[in-house]
């Protein structure tokens, strides 16, 4: 009978148990919606904050390149021709890898480095850098190719007074890859907007391409009202975080200013991805609490039909129980009185109101019995039942009742209550074990609620780390993994600049670099960079710091170094590393480089002031023949300005045919006889004088003019050659010096077939005379073409002045 009561009861406390978990899981979903959206849109912020930074980071490092690169002597000494100076911005523009430099008058009147002459004056970047702020551009239709663009602009100052601007423009696009290179999973997107609300930079080209307006353009375009709220707070607002709808669904987006503009950095992501792991735990739990309801539905439905049984035999178990004389009590897990039949109040004589919730069971036992309630204890903070055990308790008029008792624990989550009967309680205890299984049931929906949560944390931890992507792309070059340029200015200022130790800004520039790229592919010198990153990290100590600046130029910065010896003895190991090679894809890559040394605070005060005079002198070492360091000191300026100068003059030189070939006479030791002729280049300069091929040889190698004066000594000795063989002269040879330079041009074996055809001459009758020490740093590059000059029947030998290169192993080589 009391397992129909007890079970009646347990239907109805399961059912209000599932509806109550319903409403609890409801009510989380809802609160743990609201705290994700809120947590979502500080972590979209602080990303577009950061977002913000990168893109400032990019735009700003351009316009420092252009700042530095109009500071330059060659840019602003008015005494230098406007040829020298395009010629040093197309080096530039190969170096830093922009897309056209100009130099503007103050009137406005530009020449870019592609040639175009083209008027800027009404444009705003142009009044700005007149008035001496450097600045970058809003996006503008370029004037040469109808293209939208952005400009970055700086004043030409020369003694304090503006003299000019110096301009770089760049596409549009360059943004917009900026801005695809930050995500938020795989459907986040970010995008640049300006002031006005139009779209300059996004994944969807068409859309910047377009110039889509959101503010003006929403009606037109069947946008939601929300994208256009959202637009209008983004251009009021530094930074901040919003939603609007956008093709039926919900997106949440954070935006931030980038300092230096007025265009705001939006990085979005849609409400489907960020709900989507949380909506399938909910949904699974949901179920099975609808199913479980269902259960107890049937189970509901069957309590009915054996309702009329069950009071039946409940109307029959009271009057057993009273019949039995069985005293039942309850009590709670301190002991406390709880419940108190009847018949208990019979035998004890107290009214229940005198027991229930105010006396303890021990007061009700005798000290003669403390023994029988100690072990009574026991097994109770042990929740333990006990059978068959004698416990007599005190009557109201101090008599002893003695019972036989018989215990059952029940549980209720973390407390418990014991049932005190004097019969057999096996029926109890199964109803007891089957509340704990439901019990245990709920626990588990309670765990899946636990682990709902824990799948938020890990959504709101990987907001996070796309900080830590942001933040690499930010201060890292992508390729090398070594800090780029903005990390070691930001270090600079840190722990340099001020600081009253002495520090060294050492420049690296790989040596022909380019011809690595034009000959074996451009994968082949980004592994080249990547190898060259790892062999400087090698050689980096405790206050050493290392970043790639772009291209293939390397910057590092000591600190603590007792004399300029100890850097000197430091560049020597950190050339002899490099020089070592290569081995990339089968093949063995042979590399130097040249190096520039500048002292804080004695040759700069700031990083530009240090980085340039470090630049100055990588020039040097250059122009003095490669692979070495040297350290800055204030005359090199004049140096440079004197070899820019020899450059510009050998130009016009060539169009005024200023240079001339002396040939030497070649004889044969037995005979006497002359075998033929070497060409010795001269240069009758109108400004310097009469020069030896020594004194400018290696400006125009460094220029790049050794490939056209190299094709007029070439053009000009077998014109000589031919002459001498028309006056039947027969069996003469003539010798011509060759750089490596024009060896490595594609087209060279073509142009010195096609000179010897239009005069009429037999191969034989020319030798090339290749520079050696250069020939050997490209000899797996060169091999081919010398081979095939030879198979024709031209004679190849090698001169490098006079250095002492050769060898009967090299010569084997080719």
């Amino acid at each position: 009978m009391l397992k129909g009561l007890y079970k009646k009861e347990f239907m109805r406390g399961a059912i209000v148990s599932i509806i109550l978990s319903i409403t609890i899981t409801a009510l989380i979903y809802y609160f743990a919606s609201q705290a994700i959206i809120s947590n979502l849109m500080e972590a979209l912020t602080e990303i577009a904050v950061q977002g913000s930074k990168a893109v400032e980071n990019e735009l700003q490092g351009k316009l420092d390149i252009v700042e530095t690169i109009a500071a330059g002597n060659t840019i602003i000494d008015p005494e230098i021709p406007l040829d020298t100076k395009l010629n040093k911005l197309k080096r530039d523009v190969e170096r830093r890898n922009f897309f056209i430099i100009a130099i503007t008058d103050m009137d406005g009147n530009s020449i870019s480095t592609n040639g175009e002459k083209r008027y800027v004056g009404d444009r705003e970047y142009f009044r700005l850098a007149v008035d001496g702020i450097k600045n970058i551009s809003e996006p503008i239709i370029s004037k040469e190719g109808g293209d939208l663009v952005i400009s970055f602009a700086a004043p030409i100052i020369y003694k304090d007074e503006i003299t000019g601007v110096l301009f770089s423009i760049e596409n549009i696009e360059a943004l917009s890859s900026v801005s695809d290179s930050i995500t938020l999973g795989d459907y986040g997107r970010s995008y640049i907007v300006d002031g006005q609300g139009t779209v300059i930079a996004h994944k969807d080209r068409e859309l910047v391409r377009g110039r889509l307006n959101i503010i003006g353009e929403w009606q037109d375009k069947s946008y939601d009202r929300s994208l256009y709220n959202f637009f209008v707070n983004i251009t009021k607002s530094g930074k901040g975080g919003g939603h609007y709808l956008l093709d039926g669904s919900m997106v949440y987006a954070g935006y931030s200013k980038i300092k230096g503009t007025d265009w705001t950095f939006v990085i979005s992501a849609p409400k489907s991805q960020i709900f989507k792991s949380i909506n399938q735990i909910y949904f699974i739990i949901i179920l099975i609490l609808i199913l479980l309801l269902i259960v107890f539905i049937i189970a509901s439905v069957y309590t009915k039909y054996l309702r009329k049984s069950l009071e039946g035999e409940k109307a029959f178990s009271d009057i057993a129980v009273d019949t039995a004389n069985l005293i039942i009590l309850s009590i709670d897990n301190n002991g406390l009185i709880r419940d108190f039949n009847r018949y208990a109040e019979i035998k004890l004589g107290y009214d229940k109101s005198e027991i229930i919730g105010k006396v303890n069971l021990s007061d009700l036992v005798n000290e003669e019995y403390r023994d029988n309630y100690n072990r009574f204890s026991d097994y109770m903070s042990r929740k333990e039942n006990i059978d068959s055990f004698e416990m007599p308790l005190l009557s109201k008029n101090k008599k002893y009742v003695h019972i036989f008792w018989n215990t059952s624990v029940v549980f209720d989550y973390d407390k418990y209550s014991i049932n005190m009967v004097g019969i057999d309680l096996t029926e109890r205890a199964e109803l007891a074990k089957e509340i704990r299984n439901k019990h245990d049931e709920l626990t588990n929906l309670y765990n899946e609620l636990q682990k709902s949560e824990v799948t938020l944390k890990k959504q709101y931890d990987e907001l996070l780390q796309n900080q830590d992507t942001i933040y690499n792309l930010a201060y890292f070059d992508s390729l090398t993994n070594l800090p780029n340029k903005m990390h070691l200015v930001n270090l600079f200022k840190k722990d340099i600049q001020g600081a009253r130790n002495s520090f060294a800004m050492l420049l690296l520039d790989l040596d022909n670099f380019k011809y690595i790229n034009d000959t074996l592919g451009h994968h082949v010198g980004d592994k080249l960079l990547v190898m060259v990153g790892n062999r400087i990290k090698e050689l980096l100590r405790d206050d050493f710091w290392a970043c790639r600046l772009g291209g293939d130029e390397f910057m590092i910065l000591v600190k603590g170094f007792d004399s300029i010896q100890a850097i000197e003895l430091y560049a020597e190991k950190l050339l002899m590393a490099i020089e070592s090679g290569f081995y990339i894809e089968k093949m063995s890559v042979n590399i130097s480089f040249s190096m520039g040394i500048a002292i804080y605070p004695e040759h700069g005060k700031d990083f530009n002031e240090l980085m340039k005079s470090a630049d100055t002198a990588m020039y040097i070492a250059k122009e003095t023949g490669k692979r070495k360091y040297i350290t800055y000191n204030h005359e090199m300026n004049n140096r440079l300005i004197k070899n820019m100068t020899l450059e510009s003059c050998m130009r016009s030189g060539m169009e005024s045919d200023e240079f001339l070939l002396y040939y030497q006479p070649q004889l044969e030791v037995q005979t006497g006889r002359v075998r033929g002729f070497e060409a010795l280049l001269r240069w009758d300069s109108k400004v310097h004088g009469f020069l030896n091929a020594a004194e400018f040889i290696e400006v125009a190698e460094t220029s790049g003019l050794i490939l056209p004066l190299g094709q007029i000594v070439l053009i000009k000795a077998c014109k000589f050659i031919k002459h001498l063989k028309d006056m039947n002269y027969s069996d003469l040879k003539i010798a011509v010096n060759i750089s490596v330079l024009q060896l490595l041009q594609d087209d060279f074996v073509d142009m010195v077939v096609k000179i010897l055809e239009e005069n009429d001459l037999e191969p034989s009758c020319l030798e090339l005379e290749i520079t050696e020490t250069l020939l050997i740093e490209f000899v797996d590059l060169n091999t081919d073409k010398i081979k095939k000059l030879g198979d024709m029947g031209i004679s190849i030998s090698l001169d490098d002045f006079g250095t002492g290169y050769s060898s009967l192993t090299y010569i084997r080589e080719l």
